[in-house]
């Protein structure tokens, strides 16, 4: 008969594991195989300046009775020094005065699509194309495009019978030009430079003083032929001598022209030297075309300054700045490039030129509100994930890496990624879907498993996000029932920052389903020398959680109280201990785990107004007996 013996507990060997060095969460990786540092799940939670994990911050609402319709766009605009956010919900343009509650809201303007929507700034005047309307907004006056756009003069140096030299192109933004003449005393009929003209709405003749005089009468419209000219009952100047002494202002409707620009959803700043032109895309008639405005006057966008960007089958999707280039990015296609590279270029004589070069069939945009540049890296958002550009030059072979690699297994299985946003704040990138945010730490880079460099990644939950915008140092943002709200920080609101607009914020830290090494031995948690590390905070609680194999959670600790240091602005005696200390403290876990094959630690906080965050988390155990059938 076989004698069995076996050694006492005390007398076996103790082994430590340590959760110290951590990163971010981990969805590509099996629960078993996520590194120590990274978590397979940790919701609502993202690393502090020293690299710990914390609580994510909350929101708040900013209205006290929400818009209507969903929010389209927002729009951040400095009124000569009054903050405003210019809020697209529903069909309506509203101007909200930045305070906590906003209570100062004007209707500028209704009429709207609705559709998303986006804006640029420039000679102190906010612009905005929805897809169907062109808008600017002064501060005071929200008025279409078309009625403030230049007028340009098509020709100049023109004898009577035409001819003359171009000198302005036409703009697509409205339908009148001028032309002017060098007159000639006995000509009565003043020839156009185009044809079927719509009317003749001014005309001008110099007098002495250099100055114009209105011709109000004696004049009439004659369309002929392939012609249009301006007849006279008597010739209109006396002296045919010096510069252009006659001109007209006329209006020639071109169908669809100034479609070409108002059902535009992309823009972006470019040019020579500096941003001073505007190159405006997403016109769904016209998917890989853009068009840029003359230079430091997006009222005017000329008819031949266009661009044709790669094959009609894949529409362009966003832009993003690299160095003194421009990227044009397209959305996915297997016989188009989608990326193209603009480039700047002047002539002796002094005109301007935007020459594209054309990169390799490869990665193309899923959604346009994805767009962001993370400390100098230029992000976007791909059906296979968030990538970056990573040369300067978009012929190189390689052009986009991915960045999003520990997240993908999550991130490409979201439904409806088209309508995606993104936003980059607090040196993070935070891409918005589905009430889900996939945060990108920058401060965290890394060398991910497809040998290209990544971030870190966290991930929130309960955030109705659909349109997103960061002002000066706040991240604001719209919801599809017509809320604006604002993200809250500690430094900024203390542990009022950790509410979802008066829901509490359910954080959860989880380490890998960890095997020890060795998935064939059974080991059992010592009842000391098992514990947390834990951030201190003016208020903070927490549950612990085993999980093996067996069980999904089982209670091992909770802890209230013993780790709220004292600070009278969150003062609430029903927590208060006088404790001043804002070390680490460390909670002991005693429950005792008996024969587990594989354990994960899970720490929750879910309670509103605290703080929560992870120092360490240490294992002492021992092997007990071999793992059997």
């Amino acid at each position: 008969m076989d004698i069995q013996y076996s050694v006492p507990t005390a007398q076996r060997k103790v082994y430590t594991k340590q959760y110290r060095k951590f990163a971010g969460v981990d969805f590509s990786t099996g629960v078993t195989e996520v590194s120590d540092g990274r978590s397979p799940y940790a919701p609502n939670m993202v690393c502090d300046t020293t690299g710990f994990p914390e609580k994510r911050p909350g929101y708040m609402s900013l209205l006290s009775a929400k818009f209507s319709g969903r929010c389209y766009g927002l729009f951040p605009f400095d009124n000569d020094g009054v903050k405003m956010i210019i809020g697209h919900y529903g069909t309506s343009l509203y101007a909200c005065v930045i305070a906590e509650p906003i209570t100062d809201i004007t209707e500028i303007y209704t009429g709207m699509a609705a559709a998303d929507s986006t804006f640029f700034i420039m000679n102190g005047k906010m612009y905005i194309l929805d897809g169907t309307n062109y808008m600017q907004y002064d501060g005071t006056d929200c008025v279409t495009v078309d009625s403030v756009a230049k007028v340009p003069t098509t020709t100049i140096a023109a004898p009577a019978a035409g001819g003359g030299e171009k000198y302005e192109s036409i703009n697509l933004l409205q339908p009148k030009r001028m032309n002017s003449w060098q007159g000639e005393t006995s000509a009565v009929d003043y020839y156009l430079d185009t044809d079927s003209v719509d009317s003749v709405d001014l005309v001008e003749k110099l007098n002495g003083s250099g100055g114009w005089d209105v011709i109000s009468t004696g004049y009439s419209l004659v369309n002929s032929g392939d012609s249009s000219y301006i007849h006279f009952t008597a010739a209109p100047v006396s002296d045919a001598a010096g510069p252009d002494n006659l001109r007209a202002t006329f209006t020639k409707e071109v169908a669809g022209y100034a479609d070409r620009i108002k059902k535009c959803t992309i823009a972006a700043f470019y040019g020579i030297s500096s941003d001073n032109r505007i190159f405006a895309s997403g016109n769904p008639d016209w998917p890989n075309q853009d068009w840029q405005s003359a230079i430091m006057d997006p009222t005017y966008f000329m008819d031949d300054g266009y661009s044709i960007v790669g094959s009609e089958n894949s529409a362009i999707m966003g832009y993003l700045k690299q160095y003194d280039s421009l990227v044009i990015v397209k959305e996915d296609s297997d016989q188009d490039a989608t990326q193209y590279l603009r480039t700047a270029n002047i002539a002796d004589d002094g005109t301007i030129t935007y020459p594209l070069k054309q990169g390799l069939v490869g990665i193309g945009a899923v959604a346009k509100k994805t767009f962001g540049i993370l400390r100098d890296d230029p992000l976007f958002l791909s059906k296979n994930g968030v990538f970056g550009i990573e040369s300067s030059a978009v012929t190189y072979q390689r052009t986009t890496q991915l960045r999003s690699y520990y997240v993908n297994h999550a991130l490409c299985r979201e439904p409806n990624m088209q309508l995606a946003c993104a936003a980059v704040w607090n040196g993070w990138y935070c891409l918005f879907v589905n009430s889900r945010v996939y945060v990108a730490n920058s401060q965290q880079d890394n060398r991910n498993k497809t040998g290209s460099k990544g971030y870190e990644w966290y991930y929130w939950t309960g955030i109705p996000a659909v349109c997103v915008r960061e002002f000066e140092g706040s991240l604001y943002f719209g919801t599809v029932d017509g809320d604006l709200c604002k993200f809250t920080t500690y430094d900024e609101y203390g542990l009022a920052a950790y509410w979802d607009d008066g829901d509490p914020i359910v954080a959860r830290w989880s380490t890998k389903m960890d095997d020890m090494e060795d998935f064939m031995r059974y080991k059992t948690l010592m009842r000391r020398g098992v514990g947390l590390l834990a951030k201190p905070y003016v208020l903070t609680s927490g549950k612990i959680y085993f999980a093996n194999e067996n069980e999904l959670e089982i209670l091992a600790n909770e802890y209230d109280n013993q780790l709220n240091t004292f600070d009278f602005s969150d003062l609430t005696f029903a927590s208060f201990n006088f404790n001043g200390v804002t070390n680490p403290r460390v909670i002991p876990i005693n429950k005792k785990l008996r024969n587990t094959g594989l354990l994960q630690i899970i720490v929750e906080n879910d309670q509103g107004g605290q703080g929560f965050g992870i120092y360490g988390i240490q294992l002492r155990y021992v092997y007990t007996k071999d793992v059997k059938k």
